[in-house]
């Protein structure tokens, strides 16, 4: 079994939704703008660090040209994919927001050092007393964690993994999320364990992205962004309680799969509004009974993906 943080966290807020998208690979029709965004984010940020990686900070136009051509590719190839209500979110204000975001960390190039970009890896789950190697046993061909980690940076002499990430909401708030997040306690133990790159912590890049909308002329107004850097330090006791979670999720994933038992988490339906599979559970109807009109399979696999 390969799993990631995102099918693991998936798993336990639904399990009705880990089916849907994960094991029949069903997704909306309609995407988010949210996602969109971020991930043309994501590909800004790959290509400008990228490109100094491989040639230095010394030539920073050029940097800037190969962010925005990976970021443009980025954007057009989530936009090929679905249908999309146009918000605030557009293209060009992921420019306006990247070029704000320069100006903003204009002295990094004075104490970060890039090592690595978008670097992709497998690391097998040992387990680590009698009780996980019971539940590792159960799972044939074992357990594999695999994930996507954006950027390692050596900062003021230290290791560092930074990820990224963009939100609409307070960054204050989004800060306070990231305490215990399993997502970046899960990379600083793939970090040490399948890269080899031990670290000190992890740095989360919050950009923020927002915009008022009239309620006269449903027209939004100017477009407002922030960034800040919020660092994360784990200790190894974290590292053990982040896998022991893990595994138990792998195991629990393993049983719903050999039982084809996956009901309904009522309680995650509108966590932040409906969510997208609202519109299979409602019918009520057997699994293999469900009308799906709406929907088109596209199995995601963190890494398959460019």
């Amino acid at each position: 079994m390969e799993l990631d943080n995102t099918k693991s966290s998936c798993f336990r807020s639904c399990k009705r939704k880990y089916y849907w998208q994960h094991i029949r690979g069903l997704q909306s029709d309609y995407g988010s703008s949210a996602i969109r965004y971020g991930v043309a984010w994501h590909g800004m940020m790959e290509g400008y660090y990228r490109y100094i990686a491989e040639n230095g900070w010394g030539n920073k136009e050029l940097a800037i040209s190969a962010a925005l051509e990976n970021g443009r590719k980025s954007w057009d190839a989530e936009t090929e994919k679905k249908n999309f209500i146009p918000d605030y979110r557009t293209f060009d204000a992921c420019c306006k927001a990247f070029v704000h975001y320069l100006s903003f960390f204009a002295k990094d190039e004075e104490f970060i050092k890039i090592l690595a970009t978008e670097t992709k890896f497998k690391c097998r789950m040992l387990p680590e007393d009698k009780q996980q190697e019971t539940l590792l046993a159960a799972i044939e061909g074992g357990l594999f964690f695999t994930g996507r980690i954006d950027l390692q940076i050596e900062m003021n002499h230290s290791n560092w993994i930074l990820d990224f990430k963009t939100t609409s909401q307070n960054i204050s708030t989004q800060a306070a999320r990231l305490n215990r997040s399993g997502q970046l306690i899960g990379y600083s133990y793939a970090g040490k364990e399948a890269l080899k790159f031990v670290t000190d912590g992890c740095l989360v890049s919050i950009a923020y992205v927002s915009a008022y909308k009239s309620k006269k002329t449903g027209e939004y107004g100017e477009v407002s962004t922030d960034f800040a850097r919020i660092p994360q330090i784990y200790s190894e006791k974290d590292l053990l309680g982040w896998k022991e979670l893990f595994i138990t999720t792998a195991s629990d994933i393993q049983r719903a799969m050999d039982t084809n038992c996956f009901p309904m988490n009522f309680d995650s339906c509108y966590q932040y509004g409906p969510c997208s599979y609202t519109k299979l559970c409602e019918q009520n109807r057997p699994l293999e009974e469900t009308v799906t009109e709406g929907f088109h399979v596209d199995y995601w696999d963190v890494m398959e993906e460019a």
